[in-house]
């Protein structure tokens, strides 16, 4: 992390980057951390972000095919990180996703991890959806593209 005192000046400021400001993120959850999440300096370690990324993904993404949608498979293609602050045990955090783009077979989920009112990670998810039996991408089922819109932002023209 470079300049780390400004970044955290500029994430506790009001006017927050769109992207920075939870209130654009319609998916929320607490997430209790765990005595694994840290490491040697007492700190979340940074594989720990990830960790809750995909379990937080998971269960988002869990029901929003219908039964007979459920033949296809979510790959990640591409996955971002961005530290912005540390976070520490013991405690909850904040997990904040939404939708940014839905294209043909895939999607982009981006989210915010988030401790005592402080944004300290922030992640974009490249998600393929795939055919199984060709392990080919193949368009993103009906049911669950009018799912993932209820997730895109307020200000999205893709609803």
């Amino acid at each position: 992390m470079t300049n780390t005192h400004s970044q955290t000046q500029v994430l506790r400021s009001t006017e927050k980057a769109e992207h920075l400001n939870p209130e654009h993120y319609p998916y929320h959850v607490q997430y209790e951390l765990q005595y694994s999440d840290i490491d040697r300096q007492g700190h979340v370690n940074n594989v720990a972000y990830l960790r809750i990324i995909e379990d937080v993904r998971s269960k988002m993404l869990y029901h929003i095919k219908s039964a007979e949608e459920r033949n296809t498979m979510n790959v990640v293609a591409h996955i971002s990180a961005d530290y912005l602050a540390e976070m520490n045990w013991p405690g909850a955090v904040d997990v904040y996703k939404r939708v940014k783009r839905i294209g043909n077979s895939s999607f982009i989920l981006e989210a915010l991890i988030g401790q005592n009112g402080l944004i300290a990670f922030h992640n974009e998810t490249v998600m393929v959806i795939v055919d199984p039996k060709h392990r080919k991408s193949t368009p993103i089922p009906p049911h669950m593209r009018q799912q993932l819109t209820h997730w895109l932002p307020p200000t999205s023209t893709q609803k």
